[in-house]
């Protein structure tokens, strides 16, 4: 079921009825499209009140609310842990990056605060590379994907795969071009190798 969520209370409430409604020996998928797209309760309470005070001609002297998403997400993240884990629930949350201006050593950062970092089992980080052409349409790219966190055997990894619009990941054509190592760092086809493959 598809359901909008505007801020990140009704996000965790949502979240919560959704583990609650699993049986014990379900596997539930549980997706966030995206994070970065969540408000707070206290930011819509801002709004309205600017709206109020603009309104009437007033102008709007109250303190901002801006480290509520990123407090409320650390106090989530840590009671929710354990019962995704108890019921079974594997949680994907999509989220964008942007500049971290003023910040030390990592040029990107993500909405939210630590928490989400913290708490993540598995980060991917995809960047496009190669478009995919057609009759002068983009139809798709080649994105490279990075395990920047992972609590694994073999962390760090990275691989190119192919998006194709419409359809999600192309995995046949994506296993081909990672086992005969068809694809450059940028992603597009290597001619030569490709040759003696086919």
């Amino acid at each position: 079921d598809m359901v909008q969520t505007p801020t990140i209370q009704e996000f965790a409430a949502d979240l919560g009825i959704f583990c609650d409604n699993l049986d014990d020996d379900e596997l539930g998928i549980y997706i966030v499209d995206s994070f970065d797209g969540l408000c707070s309760d206290e930011d819509i309470a801002e709004f309205e009140d600017r709206k109020a005070d603009y309104e009437k001609g007033k102008s709007y002297n109250k303190g901002s609310y801006d480290m509520t998403k990123q407090k409320y997400s650390s106090k989530l993240f840590r009671t929710l842990s354990q019962t995704l884990k108890g019921k079974n629930v594997l949680l994907i949350i999509i989220s964008q990056i942007r500049d971290n201006v003023g910040g030390m050593g990592v040029k990107w950062t993500v909405s939210g605060g630590k928490a989400l970092k913290f708490y993540s089992s598995v980060r991917l980080f995809l960047k496009s590379k190669e478009q995919f052409i057609k009759r002068d349409r983009s139809i798709g790219y080649c994105a490279n994907v990075k395990a920047i966190k992972s609590r694994s055997k073999h962390p760090n990894r990275d691989c190119n795969i192919n998006i194709l619009f419409e359809y999600g990941i192309d995995n046949i054509a994506s296993n081909v071009d990672y086992l005969f190592d068809l694809k450059d760092s940028q992603g597009k086809i290597d001619k030569v190798k490709s040759k003696s493959v086919s």
